[in-house]
């Protein structure tokens, strides 16, 4: 019984504050990610709109959609196997 006893005011005394500050920072960390996100969406978004006329990521387009059937067919076959 005084071993339960000793763990519990351990996890009280050490345990639970480190996970505090742990989840204290991560909080800051997330509402400074928050804070900065929308200038560089907007900007993203611009970039973007002027990518399409892109040769090249045309063709990158055409190339992925010409192998997603051979991808599919073969987690199929895959999803048969196992």
């Amino acid at each position: 019984m005084t071993w339960w006893t000793s763990a519990d005011l351990l996890g009280g005394l050490v345990l639970l504050p480190a996970l505090a500050v742990t989840f204290g920072r991560l909080i800051a960390t997330l509402l400074r990610i928050a804070r900065r996100i929308g200038p560089i969406t907007e900007d993203c978004a611009a970039i973007a709109a002027e990518l399409e006329a892109v040769p090249r990521l045309a063709e990158t387009e055409v190339l992925t959609g010409a192998g997603i059937a051979g991808v599919v067919r073969y987690t199929d076959a895959l999803a048969a196997a196992l």
